[in-house]
């Protein structure tokens, strides 16, 4: 039994082509949303200002380290604040998480396009592979042939008004091109090709 509902044996290879063409595509949109979700979760900006703030935190160490210095040998109460051994080493901590945001970032600008470049391409493999569907089963075919009998009843219609039309018989303008408002006939193909791009196993009208 396939993901889609129906037994793989009773697949055409045009329908189990579509059926590889959705996965394919639902995998890319999968991955792009994990890596956005990932991407939500490192701040470069968040880690500049972690540096900003050791940085102006060292700064203070060194103004405060004369005081400091002169407290212990005098005996008198010590300056509250890390050190400036301390200062610095928070100060390469916060550059370090800088540099892993920074590079986590770009890594993950460079899978996003290349997902997005995958989705691209299945999202038209997918497009391609409901048209072959549609071709394999002839779907179309009805429709060709109520259109050609159509254009065949408008040549013999036309026939007669330019006859009429010569002997002034018709309004002058008879030919004028018509634009008629929608008639909704489509529906029915677009609703059944927008399930294709979900269910290979969707029905044709």
């Amino acid at each position: 039994m396939s993901a889609l509902g129906k037994p793989l044996d009773e697949r055409s290879p045009e329908r189990s082509a579509l059926a590889d063409a959705i996965r394919r595509r639902d995998a890319a949109t999968a991955r792009i949303t994990r890596i956005t979700e990932a991407s939500e979760k490192v701040s470069v900006w968040e880690a500049t200002e972690e540096v900003e703030q050791a940085e102006a935190a060292l700064k203070e160490a060194r103004k405060r380290e004369p005081r400091t210095l002169v407290a212990r040998v005098l005996g008198d109460s010590i300056p509250s604040g890390p050190d400036i051994e301390a200062a610095e080493l928070a100060l390469a901590d916060a550059k370090t998480s800088l540099d892993i945001a920074q590079r986590t970032r770009d890594a993950l600008d460079g899978q996003m396009r290349a997902a997005e470049e995958e989705l691209g391409w299945a999202r038209s493999s997918v497009r391609d592979a409901i048209a072959r569907v549609v071709h394999s089963e002839n779907a179309a075919n009805a429709v060709l042939a109520e259109y050609a009998e159509a254009r065949r009843e408008v040549a013999r219609l036309r026939e007669i008004l330019a006859l009429l039309s010569g002997r002034n018989c018709v309004p002058a303008y008879w030919d004028t091109v018509t634009f008629f408002p929608p008639s909704g006939a489509e529906a029915p193909w677009r609703t059944a090709l927008a399930a294709l791009e979900s269910d290979a196993d969707a029905e044709l009208p």
